[in-house]
């Protein structure tokens, strides 16, 4: 008997932990008429489901364990035209975030980095997201944190003609970055994926170019770590121009490089400029194994070290001017 009463006890319990996630409802005729307001009314757990439809919002997810979903089928659901705390449509300060099929759109901020996303909390999963002409369609520094981009698509991000270091993805300090099966379309800016994440995996993406892209690389891995690219196809276009490699390894920040490895991938250049594949400033070897090559120069090149230091300090500056003319402004404003 006293086994049955514990059994039942805890059927109430987990009943109990069932019944406290939500699910909230965002829409015309639904209970809440924006993402935001459903996202400032979430709890812990809780799923929050977009109809589709055009959103002039932005919100901050500060609750964890969130799933933020767009409803398939149908009209898709975008959020457009508005940034949070001059940073992002979306801002992530809670942790364990999952934002699936959705569509964020023309993100502008004073500064110019203006995100679709900021990762601001530990561990976010973005699945089945569309980017589109943000100023950066993901921007996340949060030291840690576990970061997966599955299914996605970024079309033409870095839009601030004012800034060259703009990325679709840009990732400081993070424990890990994983982008699978996305595409990365006419990126201006710097690059496709910048990563300073202690690992970097890229897998199965599509990389291509366009005559507006201003890339100097598609992928950017310049901060140590271990980086491995496999079974990536990347496309330099007719008249793309300014493009240095399609990928650029390096050791500028202060945490050690580990395995390097590009294997599987796949490079088509309709630019003709002699350009190398990979661009190696790490000081380390990188494992080269079956890729496949037309019209690159080479392989993988390790010149131009000190011109890419130089480069990079001169960067720095330039990004710390803008940031503080960013603060003062963003300060007259209020």
């Amino acid at each position: 008997m006293r086994h049955l009463l514990c059994a039942a006890g805890m059927g109430l319990l987990l009943a109990g932990g069932a019944a406290s996630a939500a699910e909230l409802e965002v829409g015309q005729g639904k209970t809440y008429q924006k993402p935001s307001e459903a996202i400032k009314a979430a709890q812990s757990g809780d799923v929050i489901r977009i109809d589709g439809g055009e959103y002039f919002d932005c919100a901050l997810v500060r609750a964890d364990h969130l799933l933020i979903e767009g409803v398939e089928g149908g009209e898709p659901a975008v959020m457009t035209d508005s940034a949070c705390a001059g940073k992002a449509i979306l801002i992530a300060v809670g942790n364990d975030i999952t934002i699936r099929n959705l569509t964020l759109a023309r993100a502008r901020v004073p500064y110019g980095n203006g995100a679709g996303i900021r990762g601001e909390g530990k561990n976010l999963t973005i699945d089945k997201v569309r980017f589109v002409n943000n100023q950066m369609g993901i921007l996340a520094n949060a030291d840690g944190s576990a970061i997966l981009v599955k299914d996605s698509q970024f079309v033409d991000n870095g839009a601030n003609e004012r800034s060259e270091v703009l990325h679709a993805i840009g990732i400081g300090r993070a424990a890990s970055l994983h982008v699978e099966g996305s595409r990365f379309v006419g990126t201006r800016g710097f690059s496709d994926v910048k990563s300073g994440a202690a690992v970097t995996e890229l897998v199965g993406n599509s990389f291509e170019g366009g005559e507006k892209s201003t890339a100097s690389y598609m992928v950017e891995a310049t901060e140590g770590g271990s980086v491995l690219l496999r079974d990536n196809h990347f496309t330099i276009a007719a008249k793309q121009a300014g493009l240095k490699a399609a990928i650029l390894l390096g050791a500028d920040g202060d945490q050690p490089v580990g395995k390097l490895a590009i294997a599987g991938n796949s490079v088509e250049n309709q630019s003709g400029q002699s350009i190398p594949f990979v661009r190696n400033m790490s000081g380390e070897s990188v494992l080269m194994n079956d890729n496949k090559l037309s019209g690159m120069s080479t392989d993988i090149t390790s010149s131009g070290s000190l011109k890419h230091r130089i480069g990079n300090l001169v960067r720095s500056l330039k990004d710390g001017v803008r940031h503080l003319l960013g603060q003062i402004r963003h300060a007259v404003s209020r």
